[in-house]
């Protein structure tokens, strides 16, 4: 159907362009322009020639339900640019027919860039008062999707995750920001898990839940330069739940300002789990309003019945917290704690 030669489409600077509005998309908000979407994606990773762009046009909203957006394309440097709006399904019996455990998924695509000035609305109201987890669907997520760039988008409402980094390497978060209310259960900010070589860095992130979680089985995660809260803070975990055996090194983060948050640098891990979790550095935290600032949690069980005790837990290794400062105490009054 497409020509993978990129004949006839809409160029930038010898570059191929796919506008949505150009495979009949309407963007008032109301009509389903999902398979136009679907379109959109299929021509631009289908194209062979140049760095070919799916546009998401501004002054649009585009109303998408469940959707992925498959790879791997042609090209190994392709780009979608959000300069409008994109929206979930206002209605919880939109999803009753279709996988509500996501959203927008990217799968399997190599060299992607996702990038503009515009927002993604989860629409996530109605889902927050269903359970917190098991019913509640993931915004944005990258899977198998190495060297990926996601830079410059806005976030808001999320159902449960906002922004999901899954078995992905080389993958930079630049300049996001994540909005949802303080009382939205389970709306982490960003959760990076089977993941290695990820950078985040320059974004500001107000949630119900963790501002950044990491999970199981990651490499070489850098966080750096992060306003953080409302929220529950960054947490390395949970790890190891239902006794799985995990993998976690070199995470390094520096240089955030969290306020109103419960939590400031936590580390978390289920009983009964295996596997190790070494060399965590937080460093340069400053600290305003959170209740608090360092937990280190090997009993963590958020199930509504008591945990069974069990004997094996994640070996924690090798953690530095350093160069703390809370609010207005300088640290003539408050010295760095380190461990």
């Amino acid at each position: 159907m497409f020509c993978l030669t990129c004949v006839g489409v809409t160029k930038s600077r010898g570059q191929p362009q796919f506008n949505v509005l150009d495979f009949k998309a309407v963007g008032d908000g109301h009509t389903d322009d999902t398979q136009v979407f679907k379109d959109a994606w299929a021509a631009t990773c289908g194209c062979e020639t140049g760095r070919p762009r799916m546009i998401i046009p501004a002054r649009r909203t585009f109303l998408v339900l469940p959707t992925v957006f498959d790879g791997p394309c042609k090209s190994t440097s392709v780009s979608v640019q959000l300069q409008g709006t994109i929206v979930a399904p206002d209605t919880l019996d939109t999803w009753n027919d279709k996988d509500a455990s996501e959203w927008l998924r990217f799968d399997s695509v190599r060299g992607l860039t996702f990038a503009g000035s515009r927002l993604i609305d989860g629409r996530g109201h109605n889902w927050w008062a269903k359970s917190c987890k098991r019913n509640k669907n993931q915004g944005l997520r990258f899977d198998q999707c190495n060297d990926t760039v996601v830079s410059g988008v806005s976030f808001v409402n999320g159902p449960q995750m906002h922004l999901t980094i899954y078995r992905s390497g080389n993958v930079n978060v630049t300049s996001v920001h994540v909005t949802s209310p303080a009382t939205s259960p389970n709306t982490d900010g960003i959760h990076v898990q089977a993941s290695w070589h990820v950078h985040i860095q320059e974004s500001v992130i107000g949630t119900g839940d963790d501002c950044i979680s990491i999970g199981d089985d990651v490499y070489d995660i850098v966080i750096e330069h992060i306003k953080c809260g409302p929220g529950h803070g960054i947490s390395v975990g949970s790890l190891g739940k239902e006794g799985s055996e995990v993998s976690v090194e070199e995470i390094h983060v520096s240089h955030v300002e969290m306020f109103d948050t419960t939590n400031g640098a936590r580390i978390k891990t289920w009983q009964g789990g295996k596997g190790s979790a070494s060399r965590i550095s937080f460093e340069h935290i400053n600290l305003t309003n959170v209740h608090n600032p360092i937990i280190i949690d090997q009993y963590y069980c958020d199930s509504p019945k008591t945990c069974e005790a069990q004997a094996d837990a994640v070996h924690i290794s090798d953690v530095t917290f350093a160069h703390f400062t809370y609010g207005d105490l300088d640290e003539s009054d408050c010295r760095d704690p380190q461990l």
